[in-house]
């Protein structure tokens, strides 16, 4: 069972965190700014909260936000079977980064996905809330009463929440949301014109890649469905991952007409990893119908042939034409 952040819930969780000496953060694969800030907020906090207890960060280091987080911690099987594992910002066990996770008998989820699987002893899950990282900021305020934390906390925190909100502009942003991320703000200095630089400023290559997407996009039902493949030739043109390919999906949101809009990546072998947008349509049930999911208006799949991404595509068309 899913429980909200309150005031049982976070005791519970506190419980669990104090009555272990070691504890083994994760996240999911292709960590997005909200994957890595969550984690590393948490592992931060847990440190100087917790100082005799061991506390690592697991997972690989990839994904165009990763020189702002810091390095994976790389750690023994055992390890993992004597701590408490806690799990941010992912639904399913399947995408859990670094499946070691199993060996511990404690696990802790915390997310804002749909719920679809309550694979944690303790599952603490809100879909209505805006990213993990403001979850986590949700809890940390409880334990300890509004009382500011540290700047490096506070700055993972707040750099997940501004990412995964696309600078606090998503539909699930709420007056609550702004005010965690002031809680944050109130930690230190946190350059917010630096930090917006950082997030927004990309290397020549990723400039001409999203020139690309918008040149190379194809699309449907006048103009309202946006996609564009990117097979294997491209990534190496560009010289980019198959997660940092995905990640300027939302390259199409400008275009005004556009209800959905996908990006499909071969990484080979005809297997395509897909991330899917949309304006108010719901799309999160098409992307479970082919073995992903998400929230209702951003979601993923992957492992999917040509064939399986064209039916999406028809899928998603239908969507669209039956919402007019």
């Amino acid at each position: 069972m899913s429980l909200l952040i309150n005031n049982q819930s976070v005791k519970q969780l506190k419980t669990l965190i104090e009555s272990h000496n070691s504890i083994v953060v994760f996240r999911h694969v292709n960590p997005d700014g909200d994957a890595y800030g969550s984690q590393w907020g948490l592992v931060t906090y847990l440190k100087e909260k917790y100082p005799y207890k061991d506390i690592y960060g697991v997972g690989l280091n990839n994904g165009s936000t990763r020189h702002l987080f810091p390095e994976s911690d790389i750690i023994e099987d055992e390890i993992i079977k004597n701590s408490l594992v806690i799990v941010t910002d992912t639904s399913n066990q399947e995408r859990i980064d670094d499946q070691r996770y199993q060996l511990a008998t404690t696990i802790i989820k915390i997310d804002h996905h749909p719920s679809i699987c309550d694979y944690g002893t303790l599952n603490i899950v809100d879909d209505n809330k805006s990213s993990a990282c403001e979850m986590i900021t949700d809890i940390i305020r409880i334990l300890e009463d509004d009382t500011p934390i540290s700047l490096e906390s506070a700055t993972y925190l707040f750099t997940g929440m501004k990412t995964d909100t696309l600078s606090f502009s998503t539909h699930k942003v709420t007056w609550r949301t702004l005010e965690n991320a002031s809680y944050l703000l109130k930690s230190g200095d946190i350059d917010l014109a630096a930090l917006t630089d950082e997030l927004t400023s990309v290397e020549d290559r990723i400039f001409d890649y999203v020139t690309y997407l918008r040149l190379n996009a194809q699309s449907q039902n006048n103009n309202q469905l946006i996609y564009v493949y990117i097979e294997p030739e491209i990534l190496s043109q560009f010289n980019i991952t198959s997660s940092v390919a995905k990640e300027y999906v939302n390259t199409f949101k400008q275009k005004k007409q556009a209800k959905v809009w996908v990006i499909l990546v071969n990484e080979g072998h005809d297997n395509y990893n897909v991330s899917i947008r949309s304006r108010g349509l719901v799309i999160n049930d098409i992307a479970s119908k082919y073995g992903g999911g998400g929230h209702v208006v951003a979601a993923a799949t992957r492992e999917l042939t040509y064939q399986q991404t064209q039916a999406l595509l028809n899928d998603l068309s239908q969507r669209i034409q039956s919402s007019q």
